[in-house]
């Protein structure tokens, strides 16, 4: 089977945001700072106000919660915007420009080849680990960290089902 795509900047920035949002290790960072870091804070406004500044507690109390439910609702797309900043500026920083454009990708019986304007990537079917399926991407992972990344926007309901089966014809 043969696939043709095209590979944007988008669509990398998409599987960054969906590989940090399900990482085991980043979730406990991400909820440590949507709620810990936060509750800290709040702990520290209240003892400061009310014990420093010797002011009413009640006051302090409420300026404290409503420094914590503000953060606990604007975190989520704080943290969406500086994690997608953060990997344009990583690109940026030097020669991408093998990682995006067109790309063939080549199914075989036991090999999958992708090919793009400058490079070729071949993996061992039993090397794909996971594969992850979303409305806009395709993943299949070959490690931890990696995969073959392939937007769904151009392909047809057949391509995405073999795609997404690929794993499951490895066992037959």
């Amino acid at each position: 089977m043969i696939i043709n795509y095209e590979l944007l900047e988008e669509d990398f920035l998409e599987f960054n945001l969906h590989h940090i949002e399900e990482s085991p290790s980043q979730k406990k960072i991400y909820w440590v700072l949507r709620i810990l870091l936060p509750l800290l804070c709040a702990v520290a406004i209240y003892s400061v106000g009310a014990a420093l500044f010797d002011q009413s507690s009640v006051y302090w109390s409420i300026l404290a919660i409503g420094f914590f439910i503000m953060w606990v609702i604007y975190y989520p797309t704080q943290h969406k915007k500086i994690l997608l900043n953060q990997t344009r500026k990583l690109l940026s920083e030097g020669d991408n420009s093998s990682l995006f454009g067109k790309k063939t990708m080549t199914i075989k019986e036991d090999v999958v080849t992708v090919t793009g304007e400058d490079e070729q990537v071949q993996i061992k079917r039993e090397n794909i680990n996971t594969i992850k399926q979303y409305e806009e991407l395709i993943l299949l992972y070959n490690s931890s960290v990696s995969a073959i990344i392939i937007p769904t926007r151009n392909l047809t309901p057949h391509e995405i089902e073999q795609l997404t089966n690929l794993k499951s014809q490895n066992k037959q």
